[in-house]
């Protein structure tokens, strides 16, 4: 059987037991607790990295239908302007806002 002193130390050390072994718990706890929040962090990274990488392409694609909107509306503007002047029969000088030489045709 037990001998007194060593039931005393056993009870003593029940204690210090008890306690490692709710460290021991709450340690896993802690460390799911901690996993839980990187994987949360990691979720709103990718997701704000998506969502930016979404706005730059559709300011890319806004940029590129500009870009060409404008270019076929100078191009018109061209015609028309080239229009007008063969129909006044003037052509027009490249860089000049007028129109001064006369084609003359026989």
């Amino acid at each position: 059987m037990f001998r007194p002193v060593d039931l005393q130390i056993n009870l003593l050390q029940s204690n210090s037991v008890e306690r490692v072994h709710q460290v021991q718990q709450q340690h896993g706890d802690v460390q799911q607790r901690y996993f839980e929040d990187q994987l949360i962090r990691e979720q709103k990274r990718i997701k704000e990295t998506i969502q930016q990488s979404r706005e730059a392409e559709r300011k890319t694609v806004t940029d590129q239908y500009e870009r060409r909107d404008s270019r076929s509306g100078r191009e018109e503007q061209k015609n028309l302007d080239g229009k007008k002047a063969s129909e006044d029969g003037r052509e027009k000088i490249p860089g000049s806002d007028r129109a001064d030489a006369v084609d003359i045709k026989v």
